[in-house]
């Protein structure tokens, strides 16, 4: 079983956020494959409400973690918004104990060595990976870049690279998303 856990910070619009879209739109892509092939897929999806909650759950035991949320950049150090008033910054992520191989951070801006190096010494795999964009992501296309890498990534069973590389196809985007290996 390949389990995807989808966390939602705060959402930009009223009604479905990214998150819960790929929560919901994922399960629907799985039909049109053969199902010896998707029925291994599961996806959840939270919006804790504090802080603590949400720090918490980035440590579930899952294969891949997709975190939502705002970003930005401040004098270099990138960070994000899970509620009003809750940032989290690098120095709350490094000592966690992540379980996912990648981490998904699809929050504006937050492609910034302070990030990718927590969310990477958190992570207990050498094969563990790390993404995110490095501007600003307009929601529609944060939605589809995600829903395209997990298809690659889940359906079509393509490395992370290869899924990033077959997400960021879109064409007429101005999104820029990175990545790195552990390893690396």
């Amino acid at each position: 079983m390949v389990r995807l856990r989808l966390v939602e910070g705060i959402p930009k619009y009223a009604g479905p956020s990214e998150a819960e879209l790929i929560h919901k739109t994922v399960p629907i892509l799985t039909r049109a494959y053969d199902q010896r092939r998707a029925r291994y897929i599961k996806t959840s999806f939270a919006q804790p409400w504090t802080r603590d909650d949400f720090l918490a759950y980035l440590e579930k035991d899952c294969d891949y973690l997709h975190i939502s949320a705002h970003g930005a950049k401040i004098d270099g150090h990138g960070e994000f918004y899970v509620r009003p008033n809750a940032t989290i910054r690098a120095r709350d992520i490094s000592d966690l104990e992540i379980k996912a191989t990648v981490v998904f951070l699809n929050a504006c801006r937050t492609w910034s060595e302070d990030l990718k190096d927590a969310f990477l010494q958190a992570m207990d795999n050498n094969d563990a990976c790390y993404i995110a964009p490095s501007n600003d992501v307009p929601f529609d296309e944060a939605y589809l870049v995600a829903l395209l890498f997990y298809k690659s990534l889940l359906l079509d069973r393509r490395t992370p690279w290869r899924s990033l590389v077959f997400a960021n196809t879109l064409p007429r985007t101005s999104s820029r998303y990175w990545y790195r290996k552990k390893s690396e």
